[in-house]
């Protein structure tokens, strides 16, 4: 699966949220390597604090629907739409 697919093993140490579960390096490093026009328009606006402010949209999100759905229907981060899937 690591060759073929790319998968990556992660350690318990990688997970920065031990509440929700999230890996937040790997998240941002998702969404800035698949999302680059979406990241940056975020960017201007958020400038230094841009990964900080999609993880915590991400995690109130989370408080009132399923991780499935935020990624159908992408994640709103103050006014931009950005998908993560």
């Amino acid at each position: 699966m690591e060759k073929e697919h790319e998968y990556k093993v992660l350690s318990k140490d990688a997970f920065d949220d031990k509440e929700y579960h999230i890996t937040e390096k790997e998240l941002i490093a998702f969404i800035t390597a698949t999302q680059v026009d979406k990241y940056a328009e975020i960017e201007e606006n958020y400038k230094t604090d841009t990964n900080k402010e999609i993880i915590k949209a991400l995690k109130d999100e989370l408080t009132k629907k399923k991780l499935w759905l935020i990624m159908r229907d992408g994640l709103i981060v103050k006014r931009h739409a950005t998908r993560i899937v």
